[in-house]
């Protein structure tokens, strides 16, 4: 069962929904939309599973909001469809750079709940119907698609 409710949303560094923490704890699938700006359409961004979805959301919203973007690294960041995301980033801290490349891009976000169950197959098919732009099925690519 696919359940769209919002545990976060801001537009333009103002909180519109503020983080319900009845989400620390509890298992699920979550996913990330962004806007470039307020006339933009929400684009899926990313989609994670997690036996504590607040805790990873409560995370990445920090790497989103307190840490700079850092160009000093040289590993491309290639999603799982291929694509060259147009940034780099350092083994072991991917999400210390990617949230704070998305914060440098979208000024509008919103994590939302999408599924119940912590499942990798739903994940997978979420995130390919709804072509999740910085979405990564585990490792990374080590190069983009022709």
């Amino acid at each position: 069962m696919e359940i769209e409710k919002i545990i976060y949303e801001e537009h333009d560094g103002v909180i519109e929904t503020g983080f319900k923490k009845e989400y620390i704890g509890m298992k699920g699938i979550w996913a990330l939309y962004g806007k470039e700006s307020e006339n933009s359409d929400y684009v899926c961004l990313n989609v994670g599973k997690a036996n504590n979805v607040g805790f990873e959301i409560i995370y990445d919203l920090g790497c989103f909001h307190y840490i700079s973007f850092s160009e000093d690294s040289t590993k491309r960041y290639i999603n799982q469809f291929g694509d060259d995301c147009g940034f780099c980033y350092q083994s072991g801290h991917t999400q210390e750079y990617l949230f704070p490349y998305l914060a440098s891009k979208y000024t509008c976000i919103k994590f939302v709940y999408v599924h119940e169950e912590n499942d990798l197959q739903k994940e997978k098919e979420y995130a390919k119907q709804h072509h999740a732009l910085f979405w990564r099925n585990g490792r990374p690519y080590k190069s983009a698609k022709k």
